[in-house]
């Protein structure tokens, strides 16, 4: 099956009219041009939104951890499927004073079935927010923790939001920010591939669809975790979502649905004239994408 699924991949990139052998390597470079500069950040963001699906219960310590950083105004919606997870993360919520929404959901979808089906609404109005899941990739989980340790330094703590908020109330355009993953993934990895066909039949009445990149390489929040400027991606939260337009879980690491909307996040934000910008590792600095 892992071999059949590695074939299906290797003919989409075969079909693409743009591709070149770098695909197959990783590529962390940067251009001068593109990076930000961060002035000082003594502020976050207000309103401050975070919005998590946690489906592991040691992300639910890791979320409230985050959390104890930022001011009591911050609002929380949050999505498990488990009652356990539900109470505590109620508990720490009520006390600390959070306005917050926490909904126990199927998994279905992983982090943006729950995200859209519950929340879309409710996101849209608000100027922007950040979501975070708790990311553990059972076929690769030694990158998983890496990557997941990337996003909470960056999107779970008070020092990763004031950088955030440096750089996005500096330039207004800015619509998404995520944490670069060229390191850790080939490039390959950065196509529509087996996602194309769902994502366009997705997006198909969208006046932003024939704005939209359908080949070459395309950047988007991989591993799906970003700030997001709402109105960047309004098209998305602006559709009926449920459960059903979700396969089963299966493990799946391509080709679903909740693998297109990770994709058309990034696509979105550009069609809709927004600026993307993610944070480099080796660098540690932001550059526009």
């Amino acid at each position: 099956m892992r071999i059949l699924r590695k074939v299906v991949s290797l003919g989409h990139w075969l079909l693409d009219s743009e591709k070149s052998m770098s695909d197959f390597k990783k590529n962390t470079a940067s251009k001068e041009e593109d990076l930000i500069i961060e002035s000082p950040h003594n502020k976050l963001m207000s309103p401050l939104v975070i919005t998590a699906h946690v489906f592991y219960p040691e992300f639910a310590t890791q979320l409230i951890q985050g959390l104890k950083q930022l001011p009591r105004e911050t609002k929380v919606f949050a999505t498990t499927p488990s009652k356990d997870i539900k109470k505590s993360l109620d508990v720490y919520l009520d006390a600390a004073g959070h306005p917050h929404d926490v909904r126990i959901t199927p998994n279905v979808g992983r982090n943006f079935g729950p995200l859209l089906v519950e929340f879309s609404k409710q996101l849209l109005r608000e100027e922007s927010f950040i979501h975070v899941h708790s990311k553990k990739s059972i076929h690769s989980p030694g990158i998983a923790k890496d990557w997941l340790d990337r996003n909470r330094e960056l999107f779970l703590t008070k020092e990763g939001i004031g950088r955030i908020t440096s750089i996005t109330e500096a330039n207004q355009k800015i619509g998404l920010v995520s944490v670069d993953a060229s390191d850790l993934l080939r490039g390959i990895n950065f196509r529509w591939g087996r996602s194309k066909k769902i994502a366009k039949k997705m997006l198909r009445n969208l006046p932003e669809y024939d704005e939209v990149k359908w080949s070459g390489k395309i950047s988007f929040p991989a591993g799906g975790m970003f700030w997001v400027r709402t109105d960047a991606v309004r098209p998305l939260f602006e559709m009926d979502w449920k459960y059903s337009f979700f396969p089963k879980e299966n493990g799946q690491q391509d080709g679903t649905l909740h693998h297109s909307i990770e994709r058309a996040v990034g696509e979105l934000c550009v069609s809709r004239e927004y600026y993307r910008a993610h944070l480099v590792l080796k660098t540690d600095s932001f550059y526009y994408v």
